[in-house]
């Protein structure tokens, strides 16, 4: 059976717009549906990771990092859809079908958004959003390793951008890893390196060594199935008006200063 996972920070309050689009799912899966807010989540990581863990949760200072860290720690011990609350769901045969698939992501589109994007695709052929993340396997080896590397990050303050701490960054040098790993590791690493912009190198000395350090354990995992989020319109979607407007609060990604809490 299929669970669906979503998060969101507040248990108080949520934009209409989001609590809408999280009710369709909770109706498209009304007994496989899970929407946690900071303390279950915490909750929940505390009761299957222990404190050390949640220590980590906690230190995410902006709710998209926190919620990044949340479902790669679910997804690894239960498996399962992680879709944001962004999402509309679309054809739910097609959605169902993906659990054919052993892990499976959206790619960005095909329309590169910045020249950081397109060098990453460039080098790595592809950047995965981790706004839908899927595994087969509960519990799933590939997101056990990918919650060791984002503890890392975190603990290490590896950036303070969060797509380089566990956002798309992570996700995507990871999978690239993993389907690198049985040929060239010593490429792979390079690769990875080239496909990031100057800047980065506390986050590439953190990531690489974290790579070396479990080679054997990335070459027995499986990479993600991913397609093009353009191509899934009719799966998963954001509403035409978050191109413009997006359903998002500002809160939710933007901050001023340190993305990290004082909590460790």
């Amino acid at each position: 059976m299929i669970s669906v996972v979503q998060y969101w920070h507040q248990p108080d309050y949520c934009p209409p717009a989001i609590r809408s689009r999280q009710n369709q799912w909770r109706s498209a899966f009304p007994e496989q549906y899970e929407l946690f807010d900071r303390r279950t989540a915490a909750d929940c990581l505390h009761a299957h990771f222990g404190q050390e863990v949640v220590s980590g949760f906690l230190a995410c200072g902006v709710p998209a990092m926190a919620s990044d860290y949340f479902r790669y720690h679910r997804l690894a011990i239960t498996g399962g859809l992680y879709v944001d609350s962004s999402f509309l769901p679309g054809d739910l045969a097609r959605i169902i079908s993906l659990t054919g698939h052993p892990l499976f992501a959206l790619s960005v589109p095909k329309v590169d958004l910045t020249p950081g994007i397109a060098q990453a695709r460039q080098v790595l052929g592809k950047v995965l959003l981790n706004g839908v993340l899927w595994t087969k396997s509960a519990p799933s080896p590939y997101f056990s390793l990918l919650s060791a590397l984002v503890r890392r990050l975190v603990h290490e303050r590896s950036s303070n951008q969060i797509p380089m701490v566990t956002g798309i960054a992570v996700l995507t040098m990871f999978d690239y890893a993993v389907s690198a790993s049985e040929k060239n590791s010593v490429r792979s690493l390079e690769n990875i390196r080239l496909a990031l912009p100057p800047g980065n190198e506390r986050f590439l000395a953190v990531t690489l060594e974290f790579l070396q350090q479990h080679t054997k354990q990335l070459s027995e995992l499986t990479p993600c199935a991913w397609a093009d989020s353009e191509d899934m319109k009719d799966v998963f979607h954001r509403p035409a008006e978050d191109h413009s407007r997006l359903a998002d609060p500002a809160h939710w990604t933007n901050h001023q200063g340190d993305i990290f809490t004082a909590t460790s």
